[in-house]
């Protein structure tokens, strides 16, 4: 089984699962389910309009429920977190997560260095792909106590055991923690996005999805509570 923990030696809190209706479905301990949208373009088409199909799935988490693993250090704390793709012919994936705090790039680990300071941020990304046998839930029992993540297929590194990449770039490690890919990085006011390859994860269509946020001293917070995001 493929277990990853953001620091073993630190601890989650303890957290209540909150579901988002209406765009998305969210099924206790069964994930968030993506919903297909379409949107307008400007120029598509011989008529100079066509139409974009999305998947998308959010979830958001509680304010107020992120712990400081170390005295002093920035309990980073999630508020949302998204994921989309195109429906038909996806090239890449985004998944973002919002906090409560402002990110800056001088909260972010330099290119070729690790994170370490408890001031620092940092955003792993956890994926299943639905490859890695067992169940296809990658975060049952999330956020309760220190929780581990099984069946993890691949998942980005914000610098914890790989330094962030020379490109500013972030690796995508898969389960035996070997390189794969690399993820861009964008950042909004409080959110972070990461543009993932969806062919670093294997080309797979629908993947299941959960975010932790957490510092150079240990982990501060995760999401969805308990469940995961399909898109």
């Amino acid at each position: 089984m493929n277990i990853v923990r953001f620091n073993s030696a630190r601890s989650y809190p303890t957290k209540r699962a909150h579901l988002m209706l209406g765009s998305i479905i969210c099924l206790l301990l069964g994930g968030c389910v993506g919903v297909p949208f379409t949107v307008q373009d400007a120029g598509g088409g011989s008529g100079g309009g066509g139409t974009t199909a999305f998947v998308t799935a959010s979830a958001p988490d509680p304010i107020g429920d992120a712990t400081s693993p170390a005295p002093g250090s920035t309990p980073w704390d999630i508020t949302l977190v998204n994921s989309s793709r195109l429906s038909t012919g996806a090239t890449t994936l985004t998944v973002s997560v919002t906090l409560t705090q402002a990110i800056s790039t001088a909260n972010l680990p330099a290119a070729g260095s690790k994170l370490t300071s408890p001031s620092q941020l940092g955003i792993t990304v956890l994926i299943n792909t639905g490859a890695a046998g067992g169940t296809v839930t990658p975060t049952a029992g999330a956020c309760t106590g220190n929780p581990s993540y099984p069946n993890v297929t691949f998942f980005i590194d914000p610098g914890m055991s790989t330094p962030r990449l020379a490109d500013g770039n972030f690796a995508i490690l898969n389960a035996a923690n070997a390189p794969v890919g690399e993820a861009s990085v964008i950042l909004t006011g409080n959110t972070l996005s990461y543009s993932i390859p969806i062919s670093a994860i294997g080309g797979a269509g629908a993947v299941r999805i959960a975010a932790i946020a957490g510092n150079g001293a240990g982990a501060t917070d995760c999401a969805p509570d308990s469940s995961f995001l399909l898109t």
